[in-house]
């Protein structure tokens, strides 16, 4: 994908977005979820999130077998 392209699609998004009254002096919060094979690797990736996330957290995923998952 060219950038220009790309940037002609992100300043449609944000234009459609300012048509329909999306408020972008407000915080708006985006919740996330990665997985990670082993502890040790999904907390040293919620650590890089503190600071920008309020609510970065560690647990274990039931239907995963074990794997944790980094929730920001």
């Amino acid at each position: 994908m060219s950038n220009a392209y790309s940037e002609d699609v992100s300043t449609a998004v944000l234009r459609r977005m300012k048509e329909g009254g999306f408020d972008f002096a407000s915080i708006h919060p985006i919740e996330f979820y990665a997985t990670f094979p082993d502890e040790d690797t999904a907390r040293a990736a919620a650590g890089q999130f503190r600071g920008e996330s309020l609510n970065a957290q560690v647990r274990e995923r039931e239907k995963a077998g074990g794997t944790l998952s980094c929730r920001g």
